[in-house]
């Protein structure tokens, strides 16, 4: 009967001791998932650029690729011990969905390079979008209102768009050329341009940091800041020669080690719910300044031979809104 008693006794202490331990493990380590919804209005700038002079500012294209607007969904997972973190995030548009147009514009004309001899819109549509993050920092507890996270970033991001069906006025077809606006320009009806297929990869780092100021009734306010030191950039455009696509010319645009080159910051307000769920309405703004790089186009062998005479040009611009749900696993950690 003592030793029963004793072994009693003994497993109580461990029982005890396991669940403390239990908790202490919950105390200190956090793990959290926010499925989201979102939309996202901009604009994806592709140029090139004549190279006169040693002077590279004369442009020769433009296109402009809406995202008016993406359709978003994705999550965010977030762990970490004590006050470090590590946020994990994915976000994908809704694919083979229109997304506003396309608009091409030429300056063709050698003679004056300020003409603008072409303008084209063309229906555009949404093939691809990819966005995944993996954000590391720390958070320190200033007041018991205020908390700030520096943090560093890496992000990947890709996009493709598909134009088609498209309108437009080419004064360039005339001899000798006039401005796209000019009535003798000649005028190609929707439907009987060739087609033109786009695609961009990004490849980013971000150093920032966020501030969350705690409310009374259960709300907060996270502020978000960040700037990317260095920043690469690939894209691929495929101009259609025959309505049913069957031939095509390709040409590839890179711009390499763009430092400071992008910046986004976010507003989000958090309701609390209970220890487990938050619900998040977030407002983003992206901008990824123009920048220039090499253009090349390829050969019948397959081959891209880099343009000497020309540099190609890429920005970006966007604003988003979100809606989320956060579940935090064992209970909220602050």
């Amino acid at each position: 009967m003592k030793k029963i008693l004793m072994l009693t006794l003994a497993l109580f202490a461990a029982s005890q001791l396991f669940a403390q331990e239990i908790s202490t493990y919950r105390k200190n380590w956090h793990l959290s998932i926010e499925p989201h919804l979102g939309i996202t209005e901009g604009k994806a700038g592709e140029y090139v650029f004549n190279i006169i002079s040693g002077d590279d500012d004369h442009k020769l294209s433009e296109l402009q690729w809406d995202e008016h607007p993406l359709f978003t969904f994705g999550a965010n997972l977030c762990g970490g011990y004590k006050n470090t973190f590590l946020r994990l995030s994915f976000t994908s548009g809704l694919p083979s969905t229109r997304c506003g147009s396309m608009e091409d514009s030429d300056w063709m004309n050698s003679n004056d390079t300020s003409m603008k001899t072409t303008r084209s819109i063309s229906e555009n549509t949404l093939l691809c979008y990819i966005d995944f993050g993996a954000q590391a920092g720390y958070t320190f507890s200033i007041l018991s209102w205020l908390s700030l996270s520096p943090f560093g970033e890496f992000e990947y991001q890709y996009r493709s768009f598909s134009a088609n069906n498209g309108y437009g006025w080419y004064g360039n077809k005339n001899s000798p050329m006039v401005s796209w606006d000019d009535p003798s320009a000649k005028y190609y009806a929707a439907g009987t341009l060739c087609g033109i297929d786009y695609s961009r990869m990004i490849l980013a780092t971000f150093i920032g940091g966020t501030a969350q100021f705690f409310l009374p009734a259960n709300l907060s306010v996270k502020f978000s800041l960040a700037i990317s030191p260095y920043l690469y950039e690939e894209a691929n455009d495929t101009h259609y020669n025959t309505i049913n696509k069957s031939s095509s010319s390709q040409y590839l645009d890179i711009i390499r080690a763009v430092w400071f080159g992008s910046a986004k910051s976010s507003l989000a307000l958090c309701y609390t719910l209970n220890s487990s769920f938050d619900i998040g309405l977030t407002f983003s703004a992206r901008a990824n300044w123009l920048h220039k790089g090499i253009t090349a186009t390829k050969n019948t062998a397959g081959k891209y031979i880099e343009d000497s005479n020309s540099k190609s040009g890429m920005d970006l611009y966007e604003l988003n809104l979100k809606l989320s749900v956060t579940y935090h696993f064992g209970g909220k950690y602050r």
